[in-house]
């Protein structure tokens, strides 16, 4: 007896399956990644960085960098950090801590991924 044209295969079948088994591993995979700590350090840091991007007028400290020149960059930043208001100088602590943590996390997966 033969099988209907119509009526799928075993190998069909079990390759939707298949598909779908993969499908469902690569969202697990991916949703785990994405909510990892680690993950969550690059998001605490990006979202610090846009906060001060928000607050700070950019083009303005730019502008008063060139004034200063790279000697007097040490003594300008100071002076920025100190006399700005106190979300900025949360924000940029935010995103110095994390950042190096998230930076720190990555050097390490990277040595160990050149070790194995």
């Amino acid at each position: 007896m033969k099988p209907l044209a119509t009526e799928p295969s075993y190998k069909s079948t079990m390759s939707r399956i298949e598909n779908k088994v993969m499908a469902s591993v690569l969202l697990i995979h991916t949703a785990r990644r994405a909510l990892s700590f680690t993950a969550f350090k690059a998001y605490v840091a990006g979202v610090s960085l846009g906060t001060i991007a928000y607050l700070v007028s950019l083009p303005n400290v730019l502008r008063n960098l060139s004034h200063v020149g790279v000697d007097g960059f040490a003594t300008f930043f100071s002076a920025a950090v100190v006399q700005t208001e106190i979300t900025v100088q949360l924000a940029l602590a935010l995103a110095l801590v994390f950042g190096v943590l998230f930076t720190r996390d990555l050097v390490r997966d990277s040595s160990r991924s050149l070790l194995a």
